[in-house]
């Protein structure tokens, strides 16, 4: 049962979210959280320490929202990720983080946002952690 206002529609969560059904929006999202680890584990792998990083929760999604945000030249404001993301994104970095994987994995066509975000995991993923401004 979704809550009153939680809905696709009133951009609580990510366009095309249900376009592959609620098992695979749900698991898409999810996978957004499961990232956020794996890239702490190739960081640590790359010999970044990541000691005082992991002292401040959702460091990594936080540097990779503010990225994303700054490489469009959006600000950080509730109106313009809700409508640019989704309402849900504005919970914490973490969450915005994987409702733009959500995006990327469900949506035929992910709004720029979503695709930025897109564009700084691939980076990432291949051991180039310079979007995360710490090295």
């Amino acid at each position: 049962m979704l809550l009153k206002g939680c809905t696709i529609e009133a951009q609580y969560h990510p366009k095309g979210a249900m376009s592959k059904g609620a098992a695979y929006a749900v698991v898409s999202h999810e996978l957004g959280h499961a990232l956020e680890g794996r890239i702490e584990n190739l960081m640590k792998a790359a010999g970044v320490d990541t000691t005082e990083k992991r002292k401040k929760r959702y460091f990594i999604s936080g540097r990779i929202r503010d990225k994303a945000l700054s490489n469009l030249s959006l600000q950080n404001d509730p109106a313009i990720i809700k409508g640019a993301l989704s309402g849900y994104a504005n919970r914490d970095s973490a969450e915005f983080f994987a409702e733009a994987v959500s995006e990327l994995l469900t949506s035929p066509s992910p709004r720029p946002l979503a695709a930025e975000v897109g564009k700084i995991l691939e980076r990432i993923l291949k051991n180039d952690f310079s979007d995360l401004n710490i090295i």
